[in-house]
Protein backbone atom coordinates (compact mmCIF):
# COMPACT_ATOMS: atom_id res chain seq x y z
CA UNK A 1 0.00 0.00 0.00
CA UNK A 2 1.46 3.35 -0.98
CA UNK A 3 1.85 6.29 1.39
CA UNK A 4 -0.73 8.21 -0.67
CA UNK A 5 -3.27 5.38 -0.28
CA UNK A 6 -2.68 5.37 3.47
CA UNK A 7 -3.02 9.19 3.64
CA UNK A 8 -6.38 8.89 1.84
CA UNK A 9 -7.56 6.32 4.41
CA UNK A 10 -6.59 8.18 7.58
CA UNK A 11 -9.37 8.70 10.13
CA UNK A 12 -11.68 6.29 8.28
CA UNK A 13 -12.96 3.15 9.99
CA UNK A 14 -11.94 -0.09 8.34
CA UNK A 15 -10.02 -3.33 8.57
CA UNK A 16 -6.30 -2.75 8.76
CA UNK A 17 -3.96 -5.50 7.58
CA UNK A 18 -0.46 -5.29 9.00
CA UNK A 19 2.71 -6.58 7.36
CA UNK A 20 2.90 -9.48 9.84
CA UNK A 21 -0.44 -10.74 8.50
CA UNK A 22 -2.59 -9.71 11.46
CA UNK A 23 -5.86 -7.88 10.84
CA UNK A 24 -7.81 -5.64 13.15
CA UNK A 25 -10.72 -3.24 12.82
CA UNK A 26 -10.20 0.37 13.76
CA UNK A 27 -8.68 3.56 12.39
CA UNK A 28 -5.22 4.87 11.59
CA UNK A 29 -4.56 8.48 12.53
CA UNK A 30 -1.64 10.81 11.93
CA UNK A 31 -0.29 13.32 14.41
CA UNK A 32 2.44 15.89 13.90
CA UNK A 33 5.16 15.72 16.55
CA UNK A 34 6.51 19.24 17.06
CA UNK A 35 9.55 18.06 19.00
CA UNK A 36 10.83 15.76 16.26
CA UNK A 37 9.22 17.67 13.35
CA UNK A 38 7.77 14.44 12.02
CA UNK A 39 4.41 12.86 11.32
CA UNK A 40 3.64 9.88 13.54
CA UNK A 41 1.00 7.26 12.80
CA UNK A 42 -1.19 5.51 15.34
CA UNK A 43 -3.72 2.68 15.27
CA UNK A 44 -6.84 2.82 17.42
CA UNK A 45 -8.68 -0.49 17.73
CA UNK A 46 -12.44 -0.48 17.20
CA UNK A 47 -12.95 -1.64 20.79
CA UNK A 48 -11.17 1.51 22.06
CA UNK A 49 -12.51 4.03 19.55
CA UNK A 50 -15.37 5.38 21.67
CA UNK A 51 -13.10 5.73 24.72
CA UNK A 52 -10.52 7.53 22.57
CA UNK A 53 -13.12 9.98 21.24
CA UNK A 54 -14.33 10.72 24.76
CA UNK A 55 -10.78 11.29 25.99
CA UNK A 56 -10.12 13.74 23.14
CA UNK A 57 -13.38 15.60 23.85
CA UNK A 58 -12.41 15.91 27.54
CA UNK A 59 -8.84 16.97 26.64
CA UNK A 60 -7.57 13.93 28.56
CA UNK A 61 -4.35 13.55 26.58
CA UNK A 62 -2.88 10.91 28.88
CA UNK A 63 -5.83 8.53 28.38
CA UNK A 64 -5.93 9.23 24.63
CA UNK A 65 -2.22 8.46 24.38
CA UNK A 66 -2.70 5.15 26.22
CA UNK A 67 -5.53 4.10 23.89
CA UNK A 68 -3.58 4.49 20.65
CA UNK A 69 -0.73 2.31 19.43
CA UNK A 70 2.18 3.72 17.44
CA UNK A 71 2.50 2.07 14.05
CA UNK A 72 5.17 2.45 11.39
CA UNK A 73 3.56 3.35 8.08
CA UNK A 74 5.59 0.65 6.31
CA UNK A 75 3.92 -1.96 8.56
CA UNK A 76 0.47 -1.25 7.10
CA UNK A 77 -0.23 -3.54 4.16
CA UNK A 78 -3.85 -2.68 3.45
CA UNK A 79 -6.82 -0.69 4.71
CA UNK A 80 -10.27 -1.78 3.55
CA UNK A 81 -13.45 0.14 4.27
Amino acid sequence: MSNIDIQNSLHQFGTITFSNGSKDQGIVIAKYNLTSSAIEYFFIAASQLENYKQAIEKHDHSTAQNLRQAVAIENISQITH
